[in-house]
């Protein structure tokens, strides 16, 4: 949160990014988080533009003062939300299906694979032929 320059207006920074990672879909991945981060910026500076745009066109002058906008964009939790309404993750059930299948064998507790299951018991010390 403090390298994305996230303020959180009126209460607890952790409270807050709980609740967002609550809402994440079931497979959100970490690229899709820093995607998610990334979109909240960039409305973040879309709003400050906007809001410079607006200024300008209320003042009559159009000084390189008038162009500059008042303060640094910061992204609020509304971002990240706005943001979220439009995420998805990039991994599908299928992959994930896929996925669970490749690397059952090497969890703890999985099913062996086929060549650990018919190896014969190797004994140490005893010569193994390769052929």
């Amino acid at each position: 949160a403090q390298k994305n320059a996230l303020v959180v207006s009126g209460g607890d920074i952790q409270v807050e990014l709980a609740r967002l990672v609550a809402q994440l879909p079931r497979l959100f991945t970490s690229a899709d988080l820093n995607g998610l981060f990334s979109s909240a910026k960039i409305e973040a500076v879309n709003e400050a533009l906007g809001q410079t745009s607006a200024a300008q066109g209320a003042s009559s002058g159009s000084t390189a003062a008038a162009c500059a906008p008042k303060k640094a964009p910061t992204m609020s939790m509304v971002h990240l939300y706005a943001a979220l309404a439009a995420a998805k993750a990039s991994i599908s059930e299928a992959d994930e299906r896929r996925y669970n299948k490749i690397f059952e064998p090497y969890r703890p507790g999985g099913k062996p694979a086929a060549l650990q299951r018919d190896a014969p018991e190797t004994i140490p010390g005893r010569r193994v032929a390769l052929a």
